[in-house]
């Protein structure tokens, strides 16, 4: 609460105390300068009208309350500024609000509003209006009228804009969010915007953008994400300021040459397209730093590419390229090439070239083998190159001496370079799946390794020494035939599958891995205990088992599985000894785990106590 030299209240804080009305010292309009009103994260369902007449509140939050209703005394608020009714239950607002000539900023987002006054082009102040996650089918043609700055009219059903709105707003508008609506064309008048720095119209429906769109001389960042664009404007290059382009998820076959003529543009975002080929002039983009191509239908880059002398960014994957021009390697500001689920048969031998790469994704292609020069790449933190054909590894890979994450499972790998244990830093170590029968005897000279994976394999002994930090040791489903005197055992061992496994007890028994078995579904029928009793019984030698129960109220009839009118008319009350009596217990602790909770992995590790559902919990 603030007071001024007089003593009146002309500040009142009341947000987030609970408030399901207010204290009637606000209701009876004794609060004669009262400016401030903030009312937010209350459970209040409506507003005093005696609050309002006074006229002197330049400033009024009251979201996240549960009010259906504005009062027409709105209009009395000459000198409101602000406006803040988000999240609320608003259907309708009142003609009145148009009286508020000194209205800055009107949020409205999250209410029910499926319609807004014509009497809102009143608002001669208004710039900032949010109108985001209502049911609006429409915008008035009026709220041209307002000098806005900023509409956000978002994740509504809005399907059409009035004619004449973007001409009125053209000397004024700066960002325009119209993402996921229901928009199949914009207004020819679009290019009237002229002062529009960010448009975002994700989300829609659009077919194709007016001629006009080349004419936003002042945009910097547009949004076309996830609308049905067959094909740009052929006239782009008016788009001088534009920095930040997305249209991923359209159906765009081709570029316009012009697109080169954005001189500005550093992200370019074209994932999801059926683009078959890149224009050369777009390689003349030299301040692009991102350029997006996942999933495209591309089958070769231009050979020019190499002069997007600032890209930093190239993803490619799930595209159908099948090689890489050599001219990639002359980018010398690439930091991340992302060319997973490929086409590709082979990296160029110029890769090395890469001095800024520091990271290298081309996992599930089909390349046989990796280039010598891959050791030049000095800065490269992670390489995966999984589910390829890879038989072998160069020496010079050890020369990576900032390389943290190695993948490389599921190829064709028979040993293991003993230079791949000078890489120091490396901390993840994946080589599961491949045919690995032997470990270079420096493994554990990987001081900072704590993954290494190296299931499925063709090994018949583990290693000898561990790598000092190793938390996860997977050596599953090899030939393993006896285990070493380990001076530290992995938190994490993993060892099934393994002819040491039949052997095991006697003096010492390696750690199983712990196993959380979540038992979920309405527990209907005891019955059903016996089956994970024999699991359990099956697979507690090889694993530490820990068994969860997910259970709920039950309701209905015990025979009857599958009728919800029957859970919606009966109960039955869940017999929680005989429960436990029929699952596999053991003496080990049960648990509970119910929609409405989160067991870390800390509370799965101890085990829960069983306990009746929480009522209220999602059946």
């Amino acid at each position: 609460m603030q007071k001024d030299a007089d003593g009146e209240v002309v500040a009142l804080d009341a947000s987030n105390r609970g408030l399901s009305e207010l204290p009637p010292f606000l209701c009876n309009g004794s609060l004669t300068r009262l400016r401030t009103l903030r009312l937010s994260g209350n459970t209040l369902s409506e507003l005093p009208p005696v609050m309002l007449v006074t006229g002197t509140l330049c400033e009024l939050l009251a979201s996240a309350n549960e009010l259906s209703l504005l009062p027409d005394e709105i209009g009395l608020c000459v000198q409101l500024a602000t406006l803040g009714l988000g999240s609320n239950r608003l259907s309708s607002l009142p003609a009145a609000v148009g009286l508020c000539m000194a209205l800055r900023t009107l949020r409205l987002g999250d209410n029910l509003l499926t319609a807004l006054p014509a009497e809102i082009g009143g608002c001669a102040s208004l710039t900032d209006l949010s109108l985001a996650r209502n049911q609006l089918t429409s915008v008035p043609a009026e709220l041209g009228r307002c000098p806005l700055t900023s509409l956000n009219a978002s994740a509504n059903s809005l399907s059409v804009l009035p004619d004449g709105l973007f001409f009125q707003l053209g000397h004024c508008l700066k960002t325009l969010t119209l993402s996921d609506n229901r928009l199949a064309c914009l207004p020819p008048d679009l290019g009237e915007l002229r002062c529009l720095v960010t448009l975002n119209l994700n989300g829609n429906r659009l077919r194709e953008l007016p001629p006009c769109f080349g004419q936003l001389a002042s945009l910097v960042t547009v949004g076309l994400g996830a609308n049905r664009l067959g094909a740009l404007p052929s006239d782009l290059a008016g788009l001088v300021r534009l920095r930040t382009m997305q249209l991923g998820d359209n159906q765009l076959s081709l570029l316009p040459e012009s697109l080169g003529a954005c001189g500005a543009l550093e992200d370019l975002g074209l994932a999801q397209n059926a683009l078959r080929e890149l224009p050369r002039a777009m390689c003349g983009l030299t301040k692009l730093r991102s350029l997006v191509l996942a999933q495209a239908k591309l089958t070769c880059l231009p050979s020019e590419l190499g002069a997007l002398v600032a890209l930093q960014q190239l993803e490619l994957s799930g595209s159908k390229l099948e090689s890489f021009p050599v001219g990639v390697c002359d980018l010398a500001a690439l930091r991340s090439i992302r060319a997973s689920d490929c086409r590709l048969t082979a990296l160029p031998e110029q890769l090395g070239r890469l001095g800024a790469l520091r990271a290298l994704r081309i996992d599930g292609n089909k390349l046989t083998r990796l280039p010598a020069s891959i050791g030049d790449l000095q800065h490269l933190q992670e390489l995966w190159a999984g589910g390829n054909a890879l038989a072998a590894l160069p020496p010079s890979i050890g020369r990576l001496s900032q390389l943290h994450t190695l993948g490389l499972s599921s190829n064709r790998i028979e040993a293991i370079p003993a230079a791949l244990c000078a890489c120091i830093r490396l901390e993840r170590v994946l080589l599961d799946d491949n045919r690995l029968s032997s470990l270079p005897p420096q493994l554990h000279e990987l001081a900072a390794c704590t993954e290494l994976g190296l299931s499925a394999n063709r090994l018949t002994a583990s290693p000898d020494t561990l790598p000092p930090r190793l938390e996860c040791l997977r050596l599953n489903s090899n030939m393993i035939q006896q285990l070493p005197e380990w001076a530290r055992t992995p938190a994490e061992l993993w060892l099934h599958d393994n002819p040491c496994f039949v052997r095991l007890g006697g003096a010492r028994t390696p750690r199983r891995p712990v196993v959380a078995v979540l038992i979920p579904g309405l527990v209907r029928s005891y019955a059903h205990g016996a089956h994970w009793r024999s699991l359990f019984a099956r697979y507690s030698d090889t694993y530490d088992l820990r068994a969860f129960l997910h259970v709920w109220p039950i309701l209905g009839s015990v025979t009857n599985n599958f009728s919800q009118e029957a859970d919606r008319l009966a109960g039955e009350e869940l017999d929680l000894a005989k429960l436990a009596a029929a699952y596999p217990v053991r003496g080990e602790r049960w648990g509970r785990y119910c929609g409405v909770e989160r067991a870390s992995s800390a509370t799965f590790s101890r085990g829960l106590t069983l306990a009746p559902p929480t009522p209220g919990a999602p059946r």
